[in-house]
């Protein structure tokens, strides 16, 4: 993981919004282990979809 208070920073906010932990440890990872120096972010189609499942919890 490259940014570990990324990490913890984005699971508490989701599972603060009602999010389910396992989702928010996955879309954590995923935010976490942005490379801002690839397309998409290095993001792959899966970690996309794991994204777009979080994004309702932050509305």
């Amino acid at each position: 993981m490259k940014n570990q208070g990324l990490y913890n920073a984005t699971v508490q906010a989701l599972t603060d919004r009602g999010c389910p932990k396992d989702l928010a440890e996955s879309a954590a990872t995923v935010v976490a282990n942005d490379d801002s120096s690839k397309p998409n972010l290095g993001r792959t189609q899966q970690d996309q979809k794991v994204i777009q499942e979080t994004l309702p919890y932050l509305q």
